[in-house]
């Protein structure tokens, strides 16, 4: 009954201090337009603190710079629970952001490979055989990796559904899908093609940021990981 108790408290300590660890960081907040990354806007002073007003295809957008923190973003993830991104600060890994939508070919045919389903993907012009590292780091848990996915199959808001199914489809136990109705993350991000992927440190903090592909943030997770 002692060593009960004493598990309990000691996991009750470890949790305690995640949560003082998590609630340090600053939350930006996603905003709302006019002034807000993802607005459209006429120069940086339109934009938030450590954002930039750049020329997409449809006009300028507020972008975050790198070294920007992420907002807390709080999502259903695959088994219906609300997750919160800042749950994964302080783990002492980098953490991969996938944005994608349900009907993206590109986006269905790399989680297929990531969760060793197929190797379709790289048959494709996109991929990369420099690729191939990253799955065995999501294997070996040594990155932390979060697909967050805005719209399902009939490009209708995602919900605790669509990511459940993509879960079913495409598992891997070390790999989070959450569900982003509003396309919070999407519209931070400002991307130009899906699948986007950015990345953040344990500090939620922006360290790669990119408008389409995989392929930037995966070099700098490689460079992250080897720095060690």
């Amino acid at each position: 009954m002692k060593t009960t108790n004493m598990v309990i408290v000691f996991l009750s300590i470890i949790f305690l201090s995640c949560e003082t660890n998590k609630n340090h960081i600053i939350d930006p907040g996603f905003g709302s337009c006019p002034e807000a990354n993802g607005c459209s806007c006429e120069s940086n002073d339109s934009c938030p603190e450590s954002s930039s007003c750049i020329q997409l295809f449809r006009g300028k957008y507020c972008v975050p710079n790198e070294g920007s923190i992420i907002p807390r973003f709080q999502g259903i993830d695959q088994f219906g629970q609300e997750f919160d991104l800042y749950d994964l600060a302080m783990q002492g890994k980098p953490i991969l952001l996938e944005l994608g939508s349900s009907t993206a070919q590109a986006f269905q045919d790399f989680s297929a490979w990531k969760s060793h389903q197929n190797n379709r993907a790289m048959t494709k012009k996109w991929w990369k055989n420099k690729f191939s590292r990253v799955r065995d780091l999501i294997d070996n848990n040594e990155i932390l990796w979060v697909n967050i996915i805005h719209l399902n199959e009939n490009k209708n808001p995602a919900n605790a559904e669509t990511v459940s199914l993509w879960h079913k489809k495409y598992p891997h136990d070390n790999i989070i899908i959450l569900a982003d109705p509003e396309a919070k993350m999407k519209k931070w991000v400002r991307p130009t093609g899906l699948p986007c992927m950015i990345l953040i440190d344990e500090n939620m903090v922006l360290q790669k940021h990119s408008l389409r592909g995989v392929e930037d943030a995966i070099d700098a997770v490689y460079q992250m990981v080897d720095s060690k």
